[in-house]
């Protein structure tokens, strides 16, 4: 026969897995957990346990990082063969895949990471983009998510999620920026570890935004 104290036991345990439970839904469904951003053993842990119990939202499958008939690419359109991108950071490795025709550059300065996807000759900026800068008191996905808001209120801004290497990733879609600009560009932003990533595209290139979302890995 049950006792009350075993009785008190186990309502006590219900509560404190309901609790849990509760609180890693939250983590994975919301970007910017204040402070606890900024302690790394609890931002890793909440990190592995939302992602251990709770199911993630559905991103876009990895198509991988092969190739498929090739097309004929020039200096602004991409080919449809891909080379596979790997960092060369210890503290923060992770690949992608570009067009062949394209090039990768890297520069790091102090705690930030550019790089920058540029067509062959190098002369037409960055096609896409990632920077990756260390979290700290003023830097979080939830303040670098309301900075790029900031700087693209002029447009038409549409929020989403999705995954990216396994975490997940808040996706701004940008239309009407700046003002005589027909096309769309995506900027998404997402956290491992004790670093933010923003992944960014120029006006027009949301299919490579894809590419490089769907082939990016964590190889950490």
């Amino acid at each position: 026969m049950i006792t009350k104290r075993t009785k008190l036991m186990l309502a006590v345990l219900v509560l404190v897995a309901i609790g849990a439970y509760a609180y890693l839904y939250w983590w994975s469904r919301t970007p910017d957990h204040g402070f606890l951003d900024t302690i790394p053993v609890v931002h890793d842990a909440s990190n592995k346990a939302s992602k251990a119990v709770i199911t993630p939202k559905p991103g876009a499958p990895a198509p991988g990082t092969g190739t498929v008939t090739p097309t004929e690419g020039n200096t602004t359109t991409p080919s449809t063969t891909y080379k596979t991108y790997e960092s060369s950071e210890t503290d923060r490795a992770y690949s992608f895949a570009y067009p062949d025709n394209w090039s990768v550059n890297q520069n790091r300065v102090n705690e930030v990471t550019t790089v920058c996807i540029s067509n062959e000759g190098g002369d037409g900026g960055c096609l896409v983009s990632l920077t990756i800068t260390k979290v700290d008191q003023n830097v979080n996905v939830g303040r670098t998510l309301e900075d790029l808001k900031a700087e693209f209120r002029k447009g038409s801004v549409k929020q989403s999620s999705r995954t990216i290497g396994g975490e997940s990733a808040q996706v701004l879609k940008v239309s009407g920026y700046p003002a005589d600009e027909q096309n769309s560009t995506r900027a998404a932003v997402f956290q491992k570890g004790e670093y933010v990533y923003v992944l960014e595209t120029m006006p027009g290139r949301e299919d490579m935004f894809d590419r490089v979302a769907d082939s990016f890995l964590f190889r950490m």
